[in-house]
């Protein structure tokens, strides 16, 4: 974790810090800027968990922000110069006649390239690249593949499937009176004994049919909604549901089988286990950046009071 000092007043910490250039400053401004930024996206204020995770994350850029112009990354690179060159041509009427290198140059003079957050994201997510790179060796082995596939077995395991047959009782043609009329069905199939497949003639035609074969959740979802799949999947085989509604009506439901969700092999989950692996190593190796470079600044965050001086 990200160790930083809060304070009230920057002077406070005056003493404990040498140069401007190792310093890492994020006033009160910026703290509220964070807050406000998470509420438009969360309907909501940070709470105190929230708040020093977004800080730190926000000290985190800074930090390869610098590490980026330590490197030189912002030379030469051909979405900062176009960048900059859209500048000067807002900045001044007659930029769009004039040599390219010169508006780069007197945009580079001017220090458009200071605080422009398209350039700021530029340069972050090319050092993020380059300190994220796997090399040969860092990259896994069959070895580590056959270990992490075996630790991980249950997850790659397919969903599990049901079988049934449903009888439908349509909201359109019943209106008020289809769960009335499912639940009296209901109790005259079971009271006769009908069997499953006879019993789906008892009710409504229904466009998708009234055999599902190998059905998982989700495919129930996409069909029925939600609430349904969620009450068919809570159901036992070899008893007829209660009235469960979609977004059509009413159906009793039948469960003929249940299949356990089958084990995927290696070789089919080999490429996905490959980069979920790949990127915990990136991850890794940006984190093991981002802890050298903490130990090279000297980090404030200030909540109130003076801004910087």
């Amino acid at each position: 974790m990200l160790g930083f000092v809060l304070c009230d007043r920057l002077g406070e910490l005056a003493s404990d810090m040498t140069s401007s250039s190792a310093r890492v400053f994020l006033d009160a401004d910026r703290v509220e800027e964070l807050r406000r930024e998470f509420s438009q996206q969360m309907g909501r204020a940070p709470d105190r968990t929230e708040l020093p995770r977004l800080i730190a994350q926000a000290v985190d850029e800074e930090l390869l922000y610098r590490e980026a112009l330590a490197r030189g990354l912002a030379e030469d690179d051909g979405g900062i110069e176009t960048r900059l060159i859209q500048k000067m041509m807002f900045l001044e009427d007659r930029a769009a006649d004039e040599d390219p290198a010169q508006l780069l140059e007197r945009a580079r003079a001017l220090r458009l390239d200071q605080d422009d957050i398209v350039i700021r994201r530029i340069l972050v997510q090319k050092v993020r690249l380059l300190a994220t790179t796997l090399e040969t060796a860092e990259r896994p082995r069959s070895s580590e593949l056959a270990r992490a596939f075996a630790a991980k077995r249950e997850s790659f395991r397919g969903p599990e499937r049901r079988s049934l047959v449903h009888t439908f009782l349509s909201r359109d043609r019943r209106s008020e009176r289809a769960f009335v009329d499912a639940e009296r069905l209901r109790r005259r199939i079971e009271r006769k004994r009908i069997e499953p497949n006879a019993a789906t003639g008892l009710g409504d035609a229904f466009p998708l049919g009234h055999a599902l074969e190998s059905r998982s959740q989700s495919d129930l979802e996409r069909s029925f909604g939600d609430g349904f799949a969620a009450s068919t999947f809570a159901l036992e085989p070899g008893r007829w549901s209660l009235p469960i509604e979609s977004a059509y009506g009413f159906h009793l439901v039948w469960i003929e089988s249940i299949e356990t969700g089958r084990l995927l092999d290696f070789e089919a989950e080999r490429l996905r286990l490959l980069r979920e692996l790949e990127e915990q190593a990136r991850d890794r190796k940006l984190e093991a950046l981002l802890g050298e470079l903490r130990t090279r600044y000297a980090v404030a965050v200030v909540e109130s009071g003076e801004a910087a001086q």
